[in-house]
């Protein structure tokens, strides 16, 4: 996906958000894609249909929360944002979710429960005390 727009990006992240906070199993959240938009796959819809479809989600319950303002979320690019500067990576914040990724199989760090986020505010700890940051 790292050659999509970052405003479709965005939709595209809501909406699986909107899919997990609702409760929506694949075949579901496909189903309501077609009724809304006419297509079966986020990519093949224009941006005014990807937003027909949040606007679906809203009105059905979704509520949208700002992800970053946990804590944990917040010390996690703060730690990650310090040790940018000695990464091979820049501390690029695809370089993050992958990090992530390895350490507990969750895309992004705002989708971190409270104990997967500890895990990884610990292992970023550790690799700052390496590389000395």
């Amino acid at each position: 996906m790292s050659g999509v727009d970052p405003t479709r990006r965005a939709i595209y992240a809501k909406l699986q958000i909107a899919r997990k906070q609702l409760g929506l199993e694949e075949e579901i959240y496909r189903e309501i894609m077609t009724r809304i938009t006419g297509k079966e796959s986020a990519r093949d819809c224009s941006l005014t249909q990807l937003e027909a479809l949040l606007r679906h989600y809203r009105s059905i319950g979704f509520r949208a929360r700002r992800a970053n303002n946990r804590a944990e979320i917040r010390k996690i690019y703060a730690i990650w944002t310090d040790m940018g500067p000695r990464l091979t990576s820049r501390g690029s914040r695809d370089a993050l979710r992958h990090f992530v990724k390895r350490q507990t199989g969750v895309d992004a760090p705002e989708f971190l429960s409270a104990g997967q986020a500890q895990r990884v505010i610990e292992a970023l700890k550790s690799w700052q005390d390496r590389i000395g940051a």
